[in-house]
């Protein structure tokens, strides 16, 4: 019975450290790009972890195309993240100096800026791991550590193959990558299947070399976990049969910190809970950034709407007036000679010319704004479908 539905049994301890022994280790983008993102500490740690793997590691060409892809915007946004504290204090140092009426050269209020600024500064560059981007000594290291360790990939033909049955196992909800769907973006090369081409790369790699598999990702979606009640039993069981179906090979799944739990474990060394810590704080500190920045787009949104239902509203006022106008103007006239108008009539008919001009110039106006504004609503509707239902980083 066992054999028959191995998919849903646990691995036993023994199992698991049988496993970890002869699996190659292969991790997803998201774990690469956290590296930028965590303390020093905790980064040296994992790039250590890493190293000592190094002859049991590889890498999916798409997980290399992705890293390298979203590389630069990363660092980029960390580097904001240390801008964007130094501003907000400087604002809460502003807001206390107006609250409590004190003098624009407060000696107290100006020790505490120059401490946080001075503190700040230690800590952005004790733990930034890249300041500049021609200088980045974790793709020193990663570039390194898998030299002549990475996938070919797909060619074209075969490319377009599994994005067709990627199409269909989303229809299907057949893990992995069913959760991404919605981040199908022309711009983007296999943006909404990158995680089912990396699933199939990793299934070749198995297959062709005949080698067991732990895959590594701190990707938190039901379509990699087996999700019950709101808790994370463990691999998604299709993964496991069909890589196992496939493969005739084991297939396994570590969140990042349950990585360094085993690893350290296994190494004989103490765990250290700031690193733990540290790595599953990230992730839950970057959906709560996710979230704020849904929220503020939904408001974003939500004004744009309003802007151009006002927009609309002014149009149809205009309009009508406009008409107005031109009926007058035309009733003025009534096919009359211009020579035989009256002059303060004449001046009565030019008056109202002009006011039709300037009802015409402002429609002109409303409509470029509505133009303008149905663009924004379009970038930001598309950033919201990305970033509430799917994240890769």
């Amino acid at each position: 019975m066992k054999s028959a539905i191995k998919e849903f049994i646990e691995l036993t301890d023994a199992e698991k450290k049988n496993l970890w022994d002869k699996a190659i280790f292969i991790f997803d983008t998201n774990i690469y790009l956290n590296l930028y993102r965590y303390s020093k500490k905790t980064r040296d740690s994992l790039l250590k972890a890493m190293q000592g793997l190094e002859n049991k590691i590889w890498m999916p060409k798409q997980v290399a195309y992705e890293f390298m892809k979203d590389r630069v915007g990363v660092i980029i946004s960390v580097m904001n993240s240390y801008d964007s504290l130094k501003n907000d204090f400087s604002t809460f140092a502003k807001k206390v100096s107006e609250e409590l009426r004190l003098n624009k050269d407060d000696k107290d209020i100006k020790r505490l800026e120059e401490f946080f600024e001075k503190w700040i500064t230690s800590k952005q560059e004790t733990n930034m791991a890249v300041s500049d981007l021609h200088n980045d000594t974790i793709l020193s290291q990663i570039l390194e550590l898998y030299d002549g360790k990475v996938g070919t990939g797909f060619d074209k033909d075969d490319m377009n193959k599994i994005i067709a049955e990627g199409e269909e196992r989303v229809k299907k909800h057949i893990p992995p990558a069913y959760k991404d769907s919605k981040k199908a973006d022309a711009t983007c090369d296999n943006n909404a299947y990158g995680d089912f081409v990396i699933w199939k790369e990793i299934i070749n790699y198995a297959k062709d070399n005949e080698r067991d598999v732990i895959f590594i990702t701190d990707d938190k979606k039901e379509d990699w976990w087996n999700i019950c009640k709101g808790r994370t039993i463990g691999p998604r069981v299709e993964l496991i049969k069909e890589f196992s179906d496939i493969t005739n090979q084991e297939f396994y799944m570590y969140s990042m910190e349950q990585f360094i739990s085993v690893n350290d474990s296994i190494n004989g060394k103490k765990i250290d809970t700031s690193v733990i810590d540290e790595v599953k704080r990230v992730p839950r500190l970057r959906r709560i950034e996710r979230e704020h920045s849904l929220s503020m787009g939904l408001e974003r949104l939500a004004f744009t709407e309003r802007k151009i239902d006002e927009l609309r509203e002014r149009m149809n006022y205009l309009s009508d007036k406009l008409q107005y106008s031109r009926k007058e103007i035309e009733e003025a006239i009534n096919s009359r000679d211009i020579d035989d108008i009256p002059f303060e009539e004449k001046h009565k008919i030019s008056r109202q010319i002009s006011f039709a001009e300037q009802i015409e110039s402002e429609m002109h106006e409303c409509d470029m704004q509505i133009h303008k504004l149905m663009e924004e609503h379009f970038r930001i509707r598309k950033m919201i479908d990305s970033r509430e239902f799917a994240e890769n980083f």
